[in-house]
Order: structure tokens, then C-alpha cells, then sequence
């Protein structure tokens, strides 16, 4: 049988390539396109699936590529079509092992890729989320109104409601209204541990809340980042508009501050100024 029949069959990475020439088959072997150990052959003669040692005319060759030499090198032969219909190989290859590679186990819908340059990749993880069907905690857009919006109608309502039971009695207002904030403190509570599922964090984080820098970073989280950044660390677009705003609100507070602050200094200056002057007035109608 000539070497030009385009009969043979290999393995790469689980997946059936060929036919082929037997000359090509050598030549990816040389070139190390097919593991020695790992990938499998089949061919003329051949029963089912073996490894390169099994295949008699493959023995005898060298174990990697040739030098590289000054001389072009010649491309091979592009493999010639035969016009005789081929044996297929065997559907499986040695032993029960198949040739299919397995179904990928599930992975986190939010882990970033292997190429962090990958700008689809936060994309990619979003639209998982919203096709999965697992509870993946608050998003970001509802943790901005629902907390308020809650707080507001508990608070408000406790306060109608003992008004009307109560009449004028002031102490069973206030404790209404105390009761009131308790409840809806507790509400926003699972509300932010939601959101942190959301995130990809663990509730516990809610306790930087108390430590006054930290409590800075975790606003930056729950109001700003989008679902799943603990493992992604990608900002959105609509989280990118948020950091722009929040940084003009930051700069515009400190800006009225300090307005304030420098207007209060000057009028406490000119009343002092202003006192002073009058001392010195009065000390000196007094000496005349």
C-alpha cells in the first residue's frame, strides 16, 4: 500500500484528526504535535485505537524535530485525495476509555478567564448570572432603593400607626418608632447580606462596616461594583459612572467644607476683630 493513501488516523487532545498520509503522520510525530504517550493511532492493519510504539511503521524515529539549518525547508506534500472509499477507525479507542472528552465540570460563573485582557469576560459572567437559575443574592441597582425605600415605609408607618392608636401620648410614640428603626435595621441587615452574596463575599465582611476607613471600601462595594467582583475584580460601565460621581460628590463635599469653614473663620475673626476695637474705644472714653 503506498504511503500517498490518506488512511490514517490520530489523536490530539481527545479529538480524531485524519485521514492522512502515513508521511504527514510522521511528520507531526517529529514535530511533536502528537504525544508518544498519550495519543493514540489507527491504520492499515490495525484493529483499534494503540499508542505510536504499537505501529510498526512508525518505530525507529527520532524523538523530536530536526535541527533548524540555513537552507529553506521544504513544506510536505499536501496529502492527495483518494478516490477509493477509506475504512473508518474503530469509534473508541483502547480499552472502555472513549475518545470524546468528558463534559466540563461547573465552574464559578464569575471567575475571570486565563487572559485578563479579555474585555467580554465580565460580559460573559453577567450573562451567566441572569441565565442561571440558582439565587445569586441582590444586585446592585435594587440595594440602592430597596434598603431606603423600606426603612422609610417601616418608620413612617410606625409612626402613623402609634399616632392613631395612641393619641398625644408621647411614650408610646417613641417607643413605636424605636421599634420601628429595630425592625427595619434588621431588614436592611439581610438585605446587605444578600448583596454580599451577590458580590461573591462573605457576610462576615459586614463588620468593616464599624472600622472607619474600611467602611469606605465596603460602600465601594455594595453601592458600586457589579455582581460577582470578588472574583472577577472587573468594573462595569454603569460601575465606572458611579466611581465618577462619587468622586465629584467627595470633591464637592470636602470643596463646601472648607467654604464653610474658611466663611465661619472670617466672621469669627471680624467679631473678634470687631471686640477688640471696642475695648480699646471704651478704655479710651474711660481715660479721657
Amino acid at each position: 500500500m503506498s504511503e500517498q493513501e490518506s488512511v490514517w488516523y490520530y489523536t490530539q487532545h481527545g479529538e480524531r484528526k485524519g485521514p492522512v498520509t502515513l508521511e504527514v503522520l510522521r511528520g507531526a510525530i517529529e514535530h511533536m504535535k502528537i504525544d508518544r504517550e498519550k495519543d493514540l493511532i489507527w491504520g492499515p492493519g490495525l484493529s483499534d485505537w494503540v499508542t505510536m510504539e504499537k505501529v510498526p511503521e512508525l518505530q525507529g524515529m527520532p524523538s523530536g524535530p530536526p535541527p533548524v539549518t540555513a537552507s529553506p525547508q521544504v513544506e510536505p506534500p499536501a496529502p492527495i485525495a483518494s478516490t477509493v472509499s477509506q475504512p473508518s477507525p474503530p469509534a473508541s479507542g483502547i480499552g472502555s476509555a472513549p475518545l470524546s472528552t468528558s463534559a466540563p465540570a461547573l465552574v464559578n460563573p464569575y471567575k475571570s478567564p486565563a487572559s485578563l485582557e479579555d474585555d467580554n469576560s465580565l460580559a460573559d459572567a453577567m450573562a451567566e448570572r441572569r441565565e442561571g437559575d440558582v439565587n445569586l443574592g441582590m444586585g446592585r441597582l435594587m440595594f440602592w432603593f430597596a434598603p431606603t425605600v423600606v426603612s422609610v415605609i417601616i418608620v413612617v408607618g410606625t409612626m402613623f400607626l402609634a399616632g392613631s392608636l395612641s393619641g398625644e401620648n408621647p411614650n408610646t410614640i417613641t417607643s413605636s418608632v424605636v421599634i420601628g428603626y429595630l425592625v427595619a435595621t434588621v431588614i436592611c441587615l439581610f438585605m446587605t447580606f444578600s448583596r454580599l452574596k451577590n458580590l461573591g463575599m462573605s457576610r462576615w465582611s459586614v463588620l468593616w462596616s464599624f472600622i472607619p476607613i474600611m467602611s469606605f471600601w465596603l460602600f465601594y462595594r455594595l453601592y458600586i461594583c457589579p455582581a460577582g467582583y470578588n472574583d472577577h475584580k472587573k468594573l462595569d460601565g454603569a460601575g465606572k459612572a458611579l466611581v465618577g460621581v462619587s468622586i465629584l460628590f467627595i470633591v464637592g463635599y470636602f470643596g463646601a467644607v472648607l467654604t464653610v469653614g474658611a466663611s465661619y473663620y472670617k466672621e469669627a475673626a471680624d467679631k473678634a476683630q470687631q471686640k477688640i476695637e471696642e475695648q480699646q474705644r471704651a478704655k479710651q472714653e474711660s481715660s479721657d
